[in-house]
């Protein structure tokens, strides 16, 4: 092996990796009646609500989910300053993901979705640190709109590329959605769900050893 990564890994990488986003965020509202694993806006005006209404069991659900999330970020930056971070944060998900098998651990999934965060923000052309779409979505609608205020055929090339870019990366984040509703209603439920996200892991844990050189892109 040369190092050199084939053409089109890197973007299959990202495009698991957005999946595993979507995938991730739909099992935790399934399980987790209604709270998300990824999704910090959500979560905020969950908040909100559940203060008001005197919900304890849900404030102390919601406490453990944006803590273990606000950690993972913290922890990015720590992972990201190892040479082959790609594998390390991929490890690390994994792990989540299997501690989120034990009763009452699934909140170690916001964890992974926070480390998630420290992947290079462009990967294979994609933006798999992005694991909520409402940024997503703005980037997608201003490329399109600077796409129509540019003079030349190249510069206005350039701007559509970059809304296809996160025009898929919103759609891969849906399909990975539906692919974790399609788990969790046909497949055993939560542990099932758990078992495919694992598999995703796997193989990417997989791939970025095969080619380490996009590890360390």
């Amino acid at each position: 092996m040369d190092g050199k990564v084939p053409s089109g890994i890197g973007t299959a990488q990202a495009a698991l990796l957005v999946g595993l986003a979507g995938f991730t965020d739909v099992i935790g509202f399934l399980a987790l009646d209604h709270l998300f694993l990824s999704f910090m806006s959500g979560n905020t005006t969950q908040l909100g609500i559940a203060v008001v209404s005197g919900d304890r069991q849900t404030l102390s659900v919601l406490a453990m989910i944006v803590a273990c999330f606000v950690a993972g970020t913290v922890c990015g930056p720590l992972l990201r300053a190892v040479p082959t971070r790609l594998p390390l944060i991929l490890l690390v998900e994994l792990g989540c993901f299997a501690l989120a098998r034990w009763p009452g651990w699934l909140v170690a999934c916001a964890f992974a979705m926070g480390v998630q965060n420290a992947i290079p923000r462009q990967l294979g052309g994609l933006a798999p640190a992005r694991t909520f779409m409402t940024g997503t979505l703005v980037s997608f609608g201003q490329s399109l709109g600077e796409s129509l205020l540019q003079r030349t055929p190249g510069s206005r090339r350039e701007k559509l590329a970059l809304a296809r870019a996160y025009g898929l990366t919103w759609a891969l984040f849906l399909a990975g959605g539906l692919a974790g509703a399609a788990s969790m209603r046909f497949l055993g439920g939560l542990p099932g769900a758990l078992d495919v996200g694992m598999g995703v892991l796997c193989a990417l844990i997989l791939s970025a050893l095969v080619w380490p050189g996009r590890s360390r892109a």
